[in-house]
């Protein structure tokens, strides 16, 4: 699987250590205390061209709980741990995919590792090893050991997923990527994408995470720095629900609004996968 989503097409996804912690409100959300050993970034990504969005998930918790991102769970099954859990999936014949809000913590910077020209689509958390069994496969394995010892690392914002109604919601997910992107206000005011997701052909790449009631997601989106100071803000979707946080001030190149069409971008799709 992990070598069809390599080779698949890349989509445009038109949707509308770290600096000390301090406790904030939003909301009736208190964002929480970051636990992080990732190292520190010193500067900001101020890229030219629209980028890919990168939104692993990084963390599960309640409400009280701090946002451990050093926990060494697999991500691709830890959500469905035990038989509420899977009696909840299999008995939800209509899953519920709304209800949830997206919170932005601009008072936190974190880091997320900078896109790398050797290794720039394998999630980070794959091991060589998994290379090691398909001969063909080799090339990447190549990549991969490139990656590793040519990371940077950049500032980011934490953002956080939050279930605070009653019931248990479905979060889609894809290869344990959160689907979802950042926008800006354009020189005319006009909300656009400056980032796009690269979408999976493969039906093995798609799942839910369940999100019971008080509890959040948490992933990381870029805390650009460019020439143009505007409004972003985060577009998601989840089936065919699209959520938006609220806007906050950052800055983009104004190139970052251009669509470019990269090496394995095929085809573009302006609202959700299925052209929905």
């Amino acid at each position: 699987m992990r070598k069809t989503i390599l080779i698949n097409c890349i989509v445009l996804l038109v949707l509308p250590g770290c600096s000390p912690n301090k406790t904030e409100k939003n909301n009736d959300f208190i964002f929480p205390k970051i636990i992080d050993t990732t190292e520190v970034a010193t500067f900001y990504f101020s890229p030219t061209e629209m980028q890919s969005a990168i939104n692993h998930v990084g963390t599960l918790q309640k409400l009280s709980e701090s946002a451990d991102l050093t926990t060494s769970y697999r991500k691709f099954n830890c959500y469905i741990k035990s038989s509420i859990d899977l009696a909840e999936r299999k008995n939800n014949s209509k899953k519920k995919y709304y209800g949830f809000s997206i919170f932005i913590d601009t008072t936190k910077e974190v880091s997320m590792e900078k896109p790398s020209d050797y290794f720039p689509f394998i999630p980070p958390d794959i091991e060589y090893k998994s290379f090691k069994e398909d001969s063909s496969a080799l090339r990447y394995a190549i990549e991969f050991e490139l990656w590793k010892t040519n990371k940077t690392y950049v500032k980011a914002l934490p953002v956080y997923i939050v279930n605070q109604t009653k019931k248990s919601l479905f979060i889609s997910e894809q290869d344990a990527q959160l689907i979802l992107i950042q926008e800006a206000k354009n020189k005319h005011g006009k909300w656009q994408p400056i980032e796009y997701f690269r979408f999976s052909q493969c039906g093995n790449s798609y799942g839910d995470y369940i999100l019971r009631p008080n509890y959040y997601l948490m992933t990381k989106v870029y805390k650009y720095k460019g020439e143009f100071e505007t409004l972003l803000r985060i577009k998601m979707i989840s089936d065919t629900n699209t959520v938006y946080s609220k806007p906050f001030k950052g800055s983009v190149n104004l190139s970052q609004f251009k669509i470019v069409k990269t090496r394995n971008l095929r085809y573009q799709f302006l609202d959700h996968p299925n052209g929905k």
